[in-house]
Parts: structure tokens; sequence; C-alpha cells
């Protein structure tokens, strides 16, 4: 087998197969455009994910990114 080259001092060790970091990008997309549409405000933020992992509030996590989600007021913004 072969010996790992993970560097735990990199903000995302690795080895991260560079076909499957697409994926969560495209499930975090639309999870955010779902809310945005039942009128959600919010933000993909990489620091808030980053953190997460440095904190190490997700185990066995190699790549995060962080979602605050706000209600947003102006929902009748029509009358």
């Amino acid at each position: 087998m072969a010996k790992s080259t993970m560097n735990q001092s990199a903000l995302y060790p690795g080895p991260n197969c560079v076909l499957k970091i697409p994926d969560p990008g495209i499930t975090v997309g639309s999870a955010v455009k779902t809310a945005g549409i039942h009128y959600i405000d919010n933000r993909v933020m990489f620091c808030a994910g980053a953190i997460a992992l440095w904190l190490g509030m997700l185990k066995g996590c190699s790549v995060e990114d962080g979602i605050p989600l706000r209600l947003l007021v102006k929902i009748f913004s029509w009358i």
C-alpha cells in the first residue's frame, strides 16, 4: 500500500480526488438555490467550513463548507 502523504498542517489535508470535489459543490449550490426560492437568505462560506474543520467539529470530513441561513423579512414586499 502506498505511503500517505497527508499534510496535517494544510487547510484541507488531502489527498482529495479532484473528480469528487465538484459533487459536494453541486449539492451545496442546489441547496442554496432551493433555500433562496423559499425566501431564506444564505451564503456559501468557505471560511466557516474551514473553521469547523479546524475545530474538529465534523470528524472524518476532509472538505467542508458553511451555509449561514437567515429568514428574510421582505416576504410581503408586494403590499
